[in-house]
């Protein structure tokens, strides 16, 4: 597929989870445009595409609102990470820092 950029990605596919190859962000690590490589309303069928593919550098994207009463739970291996702060953000919320 083409780059795309977050725009174009969000407005293509709404409610779906979304691959995107070589991500570039911003300082606060939202993507802003990138190769999106396989897209889904099945979230493991983009995980097994992620790992099938092996991309350098990806993001994978939740493109619509979660359920009322989700609740979301990260996780992070700062060893993975070079022991540095990973970002996230959940949307509609400011981009926070996520804490072991």
């Amino acid at each position: 597929m083409q780059e795309m950029t977050i725009g174009e990605i969000e407005s293509s596919f709404d409610s779906e989870w979304v691959l995107v190859g070589d991500p570039a962000t911003d300082e606060a690590f939202n993507v802003l445009r990138g190769e999106v490589l396989h897209h889904s309303k099945d979230r493991d069928e983009v995980y097994r595409r992620g790992l099938e593919l092996r991309p350098k550098r990806m993001a994978i994207l939740y493109l619509g609102r979660p359920p009322e009463g989700t609740v979301i739970v990260l996780r992070v291996d700062f060893r993975a990470v070079g022991g540095l702060p990973a970002m996230t953000r959940v949307p509609g919320s400011s981009p926070m820092p996520v804490l072991p």
